[in-house]
């Protein structure tokens, strides 16, 4: 390798040569402290991008955002989170922290966005009118 990339690595990024060298070259900025590189998650979260990676859903799902459509996927995603902590809890080699770091987020941002709703973020009522449903009480 030529001496000129030898301490760099391919993102362009400074690689010491050797592990007495300073970690980043004398005069650059210092580096960003974690966790304020971009937006919060709550902004960088995209429903249309993220919700297929993680759950099994339909794109009308996917593109419901009614209170009932958002409470859905809600349920969704904790009972999805429920088993990957229990995953990671039993060491199963198929638990992905990124996986529930996502679920995590995804989460997160669906309460958020379902409590910012008309309704307060409330449950959606249980139907009524459906099969196997009591009518109206008679008014006494």
């Amino acid at each position: 390798m030529p001496p000129s990339r030898r301490c760099f690595r391919s993102d362009g990024a400074f690689r010491p040569a050797h592990p007495d060298t300073p970690h980043r070259p004398a005069g650059s900025p210092a580096p960003i402290p974690l966790g304020s590189r971009g937006a919060p998650v709550a902004e960088r979260y995209d429903r249309q991008l993220m919700l297929p990676r993680l759950l099994p859903l339909m794109p009308r799902e996917i593109a419901d955002l009614s209170v009932a459509g958002r409470w859905h996927v809600v349920r969704l995603l904790v009972r999805a989170l429920r088993r990957e902590r229990r995953d990671g809890a039993a060491g199963r080699w198929t638990y992905d922290p990124n996986r529930h770091l996502g679920l995590r987020q995804a989460l997160d941002a669906e309460r958020r966005a379902l409590a910012t709703t008309r309704c307060g973020g409330l449950p959606p009522a249980p139907r009524r009118d459906g099969p196997g449903s009591l009518p109206p009480a008679p008014d006494r």
